[in-house]
Order: C-alpha cells, then sequence, then structure tokens
C-alpha cells in the first residue's frame, strides 16, 4: 500500500527537512517521498534521502514564476495521487496565498 498522497514542500531550508522528517516517520512505511521546490537547494536538504529537491528556481518569489512551476510540477507529477502543497516559511506562505485560486486545481 502507498501514501494517498505526495507531499511537495516548498522551501529547502531546515524547516523543509523537519517537515520531511514528520512526513517520512508517519509514512515511511508507505514508501513516501517528499518533494521541494524552491529558489536553490541548501544544504539541509541537498543531500537528503527523505526529500528531494525537484525543482530549483531563482525567481520563485515572483508570482508569475511561482505559479508557472508549480503548475508545471503538478502536471508532471499528476499520478492520480493527491499533491498536498506546504509552505515552510513566511515568504510561501504569502505566495501561496496571493495565488491560491490559480493552483487549486492541482494542489491541495
Amino acid at each position: 500500500m502507498s501514501a494517498p498522497f505526495i507531499p511537495v514542500l516548498l522551501g529547502s531550508d531546515v524547516n523543509v527537512y523537519g517537515m520531511a522528517r514528520s512526513f517520512h516517520e508517519a509514512y515511511g512505511q508507505y514508501g513516501i517521498t517528499c518533494f521541494a521546490i524552491a529558489k536553490k537547494a541548501l544544504g539541509a536538504t541537498s543531500n537528503s534521502k527523505i526529500v528531494k529537491v525537484a525543482v530549483t528556481e531563482p525567481d520563485l518569489e515572483n508570482d508569475e514564476v511561482f505559479v508557472k512551476t508549480l503548475v508545471k510540477f503538478a502536471e508532471k507529477h499528476n499520478n492520480g495521487k493527491q499533491l498536498l502543497l506546504v509552505p515552510c516559511g513566511d515568504n510561501y506562505i504569502k505566495l501561496l496565498v496571493r495565488n491560491q485560486d490559480k493552483l487549486k486545481d492541482y494542489y491541495v
């Protein structure tokens, strides 16, 4: 049995690693993989086995780039499982709040 969702974490710092660790501890037996989308890969997640930095986009804090990047990721990883989008920092929370209507068809 596999987890019914895929965690998509925004950021790549120690907060993201902590969230990935929590998902791994709760759902690791289901082979869950967390993905991170961030401006750049940071040390806390760049060599981790429990979170994969799937996308790095230096201009991710631009609303248009943010939406385009997340939609492209969702379309690529649409395999019947829900994509659970988790912002792991204040800037990512603000981006998500501003753009949630554009992403609601892709993420929960």
